[in-house]
């Protein structure tokens, strides 16, 4: 004869006592399968929690998980039909540097949610194709100062072509700017195209005044070396370091990088996310086969709120890094604080 332990013959009892609520669960179990009523089993079993409260939190759980299923149901209707996921993204200082210069990890974890999502349909369906992603929108973009902007303009007063978004990038801006794009690089095997939004004076990248000159903006000068340098390969770069506070994004690595390599040469991207210290870095580059001179160069500034603008349009641009050394396989150089460098081998 089996006996069944103490704790588990007082909770059949418990839940013959909520006899409708039982009944109510088998019921759902028709349509709904076992979940519920094997996890509702299990809490009663294992916790003193109440039968309401663990009824309460299941239907939280589920809510939360509404929306997932809803988008998950409509990627699944139409998933021979798309190529591509279709992502944007833009970020802001809003008075927090830390969790600003952090920007990466939130466009890190929202590329890994979105490829998750589609290769758990496309396990789902048994299918052999994979759908990737589009940035058909990034940057970096003020976008509550153009919401109170907006609230100046009334309808009936609006004005002619008046200045919209003509953000003015600081230092800070670069350095996020780059490392947006090492986050896109380091995906490269899933974003198939990344546009940055815009060019030229609508949160761009490029200056211009009417009837006057145009101008390189801080954030230009991240986007056009890592465009020219960027070639071949996007390499899974094994990094390990300290870490630093990231804000709202919690602990982060305080050097953020990517590595590409192309016919002998290769490039890596880095930035130190420290606000205070320089932080000394080593590459190692065994096994890739680049020879040649080395090459550092970035944006970083002593006021990391720098600008180029019309009354000084050259205040900042890119500056040579002559810490880097080469030593074999082995490449170290020192990342000041607050910058994003470019190394390029061969």
């Amino acid at each position: 004869m089996l006996f069944a332990p103490a704790r588990f013959r007082a909770s059949l009892a418990n839940l013959r006592e909520h006899r409708f609520v039982t009944f109510a669960v088998l019921t759902d179990t028709i349509g709904a399968g076992l979940t519920l009523p094997l996890t509702i089993v299990y809490f009663t079993i294992t916790t003193d929690v109440p039968l309401a409260v663990i009824g309460v939190l299941s239907t939280v759980a589920s809510l939360v998980a509404l929306p997932i299923g809803l988008v998950g149901g409509l990627l699944e209707q139409a998933y021979d039909d798309v190529d591509y996921i279709s992502a944007h993204a833009y970020y802001e200082e809003e008075g927090d540097l830390s969790s600003f210069l952090a920007s990466g990890v939130n466009m890190d974890h929202f590329i890994d949610t979105v490829t998750t999502a589609a290769d758990h349909v496309k396990a789902h369906k048994k299918s052999d194709k994979r759908i990737d992603i589009s940035f058909d929108e990034w940057n970096v973009w003020s976008l509550s100062k153009w919401n109170e902007q907006q609230k100046t303009f009334e309808l009936q007063d609006w004005p002619v072509a008046p200045r919209l978004l003509e953000d003015v990038y600081t230092v800070a801006d670069a350095v996020v700017v780059g490392g947006l794009l090492i986050t896109l690089l380091r995906h490269a095997d899933r974003v198939a195209s990344a546009s940055l939004a815009q060019l030229v004076n609508v949160i761009g990248p490029i200056m211009t005044e009417p009837g006057g000159p145009a101008w390189r903006q801080t954030t230009f000068f991240p986007f056009s070396l890592t465009s020219r340098l960027a070639n071949g390969t996007s390499l899974q770069v094994k990094a390990s370091g300290d870490t630093v506070d990231g804000g709202k994004h919690g602990e982060v690595p305080v050097v953020d990088s990517a590595a590409t390599v192309e016919d002998g040469k290769a490039a890596v991207f880095l930035v130190n996310r420290h606000q205070t210290e320089t932080t000394t870095v080593t590459i190692d580059l065994a096994g890739l086969q680049v020879d040649g001179d080395v090459r550092a160069e970035g944006v970083w500034d002593d006021d990391v709120h720098a600008v180029n603008d019309l009354a000084n349009r050259e205040r900042v641009g890119l500056r040579t890094n002559d810490t880097v050394r080469r030593d074999g396989d082995t490449i170290t150089i020192e990342l000041p604080p607050v910058s994003w460098t470019a190394v390029s081998i061969g």
